[in-house]
């Protein structure tokens, strides 16, 4: 048999008109950007061709097989391609399929529950528009990508304005940047990202206003927020003790927050849909205290947050619902505030009672620094549930001193306490009113209400009351990053750079050094 078939002869060239077939239909289709029977039939046209090449170097040169080394090649070719393939199957899985391994503290890579879950109730189609005229970062569209696979009623879109002029001016995206949210005959603003003079984006798409864009783009009509003002609250503007932090993540879900000053008129807006009374240090006025509750009697919704050793002046409104607070400061002598640097004035809470503001808080933790007891007592035709629960390491203390960690039988309460309730009764009219009350307000301020879930809690806890007899989608916002960066002392800085720099580069030389020496 000859060593190579004469056959060969006519089939050893067919790997060229197969490659340049293949390369073409394929360049042409990424150029493109689009498929055609004619890039089709190119592709198909290459790869026939390199099959009948590879079959008949098979089957027509049967010694060339035969020889060792041809073996040996062919299994490290063999090998190299299962590799290969291996490879190509990982990562059609991976861009398939949406799970991965989050390993960053606050979960930065993974979408928030509340996310999860308004996804997954999204009722009709909702599509992002992105306007940009550079290539979008990665890592926006890993974020998009993840609210897709999450709901087949959610799509995204990036739109260079430049080259779709219509669409942005459908939009009204005047500049590039502009991300907008359709949902139905509905648009919005979602975000304005910052764009460099090259045209890229200098900020990333916030899933924080995303989601609530979500939210809001499906509510008919805004609920309107009144905040109790004139008795020393915390301040509405941007300040470190104010609770601009936790107003704005209320604009962001689509409520119209206003302040109220009851010393200056007779009544309540018309339009009122929830009030809140936030850490007054001072008593309200009893003209006030009567307004307020003949708008709890009438079917209105109130969170009451008040810090101890101060008197609201609500006393009827609080004995009509069965609510006593009480004055004295709660300790947590367990040290877990020790752990995330905080006192034993700062009890941390890991238990929650079962209702719709704390359901998916359960497993997190809060800190509520500077708080008192919420007591209550059964009331025919009012159903509470408490929200916070502290251990039975905490107490009351009436001193105010928390340096001083020790129980004083004869002043003081052991625990555990509930720190916050829910409250809800059917008043006289047929309507039902909500009232959630919490010994403390300093955890709704700048700087508290973005630790752990102080935020979270406080929110649901208004759209509970928003939310009239309909369950709020109540969860765990979206996470922003931290800044995570280890800021070091020039001590600690000069002594990683001695032991990286010289130190450990000498230990090993020397290690080598001994090791060549004892072999020789």
């Amino acid at each position: 048999m000859e060593p190579v078939s004469k056959y060969w002869q006519f089939f050893k060239y067919l790997f060229v008109p197969g490659i340049f077939f293949l390369v073409s239909g394929i360049v042409a289709q990424i150029i493109t950007g689009q498929t055609s029977p004619l890039y089709t039939g190119l592709i198909s046209s290459g790869i026939i061709f390199l099959v009948i090449w590879l079959a008949s170097f098979l089957f027509l040169n049967r010694i060339f097989w035969q020889r060792r080394s041809t073996q040996t090649n062919t299994n490290i070719i063999l090998s190299t391609l299962a590799f290969l393939l291996i490879l190509v199957l990982l990562n059609y899985l991976e861009f398939h399929n949406s799970y991965h391994i989050d390993l960053t503290k606050n979960q930065l890579y993974t979408l928030a529950p509340q996310s999860q879950e308004i996804l997954k109730n999204l009722p009709q189609n909702a599509k992002a528009y992105i306007f940009l005229k550079a290539e979008p970062d990665s890592n926006d569209r890993d974020l998009l990508n993840s609210y897709s696979h999450q709901s087949p009623n959610f799509q995204f879109e990036f739109v260079n304005p430049e080259m779709n002029p219509g669409l942005a001016m459908q939009f009204g995206a005047k500049s590039p940047g502009s991300v907008y949210l359709q949902y139905g005959k509905k648009r919005l603003l979602v975000q304005q990202l910052q764009i460099d003079p090259k045209g890229e984006p200098l900020d990333k798409i916030s899933e924080v206003k995303l989601t609530s864009a979500l939210e809001r783009i499906q509510k008919n009509s805004q609920q309107n927020i009144y905040i109790l003002q004139g008795h020393q609250e915390p301040s509405l503007l941007p300040s470190k003790d104010s609770i601009s932090e936790a107003m704005a993540i209320l604009k962001d879900k689509g409520y119209l927050v206003k302040p109220l000053n009851l010393a200056e008129q007779t009544k309540f807006p018309q339009d009122i849909d929830s009030l809140l009374v936030i850490g007054p240090k001072k008593k309200l006025l009893k003209s006030e205290a009567d307004l307020i509750k003949n708008y709890s009697d009438h079917g209105g919704n109130i969170l009451l947050l008040a810090d101890p050793q101060t008197d609201p002046g609500l006393e009827l409104l609080l004995d009509e619902w069965g609510v006593k607070l009480d004055p004295r400061l709660v300790i947590d002598a367990s040290g877990r505030g020790s752990q995330i640097g905080v006192g034993p004035e700062s009890p941390v809470i890991f238990q929650y009672g079962e209702h719709p503001i704390t359901k998916a808080l359960q497993n997190g933790n809060s800190i509520f620094p500077l708080t008192r007891a919420i007591g209550t007592v059964k009331i025919k035709g009012v159903e509470a549930n408490p929200l916070l629960i502290t251990d039975n390491k905490t107490w009351a203390t009436a001193t105010g001193d928390s340096e001083k960690i020790i129980f004083n039988p004869r002043t003081d309460l052991r625990g555990p306490f509930d720190i916050a309730v829910a409250l809800k009764r059917q008043t006289n009219n047929k309507k039902e009113a909500k009232l959630v009350v919490v010994g403390n307000s300093t955890f709704a301020t700048n700087g508290w209400f973005t630790t752990l879930l102080d935020g979270d809690f406080f929110i649901n806890s208004v759209q509970w009351l928003s939310q009239g007899t309909q369950e709020a989608n109540l969860s765990i916002r979206p996470r922003q990053s931290e800044n995570r960066r280890i800021i070091l002392t020039p001590l600690q800085s000069s002594t990683l750079f001695w032991l990286a720099i010289l130190l450990f580069p000498l230990l090993g030389l020397i290690l080598t050094l001994g090791t060549w020496w004892k072999r020789r």
